[in-house]
Order: C-alpha cells, then structure tokens, then sequence
C-alpha cells in the first residue's frame, strides 16, 4: 500500500492486480494500523501454513509481520477487514 491509496496485488512474487483505495478506506486502513500494536507483535503469527489458505505479510512503519487467514489474529482484523483482499 503506498501513501497515495495505491496497492499491488502479489500472489508468488508476481504481479496480479493493483488498484487505489478510496479516501474514506485509505483512513479506516490508517486508523486500523495505529490501533493494532503491530510493532509488538511477533513477525509470524501462525504454527504452520494451512493447505489453500491465504498467507498474508502485513507492513507498517517499519515493522512486518505475517499471518495466515487460517489463524485470524485479533490485533489486526481490523487491518485485514481494511485492505482488498484477492478473491
């Protein structure tokens, strides 16, 4: 996600879509970020990748961590509500 609102999608390292959130979801997304304590959470929040679950690296100031949508984390559902997800 870059400042503008603008976002790429990846899926393997490549490239497989983009597009700009609009102001009202660039803020909620801002809001969910600095509510959710990410820069104390560890950088993978998940035991083990599950079979056709969507592993995601959330990135923000700094600090990344990963999750996977098999084992939500509550701290960042606000987050993970917040940004396109690829269908």
């Amino acid at each position: 996600m870059r400042n503008d609102g603008g976002y790429t999608v990846l899926s393997s390292g490549r490239e497989t879509g983009s597009g700009r959130l609009r102001a009202a979801e660039l803020t909620e997304l801002r809001r969910a970020l600095a509510a959710s304590g990410i820069e104390r959470l560890p950088r993978v929040m998940f035991d083990r990748p599950a079979p056709d679950a969507f592993i995601f690296a959330v990135n923000h100031a700094g600090h990344e961590v990963a999750i996977s949508e098999a084992q939500p984390v509550p701290a960042l559902q606000r987050v993970v509500a917040a940004v396109p997800l690829p269908s």
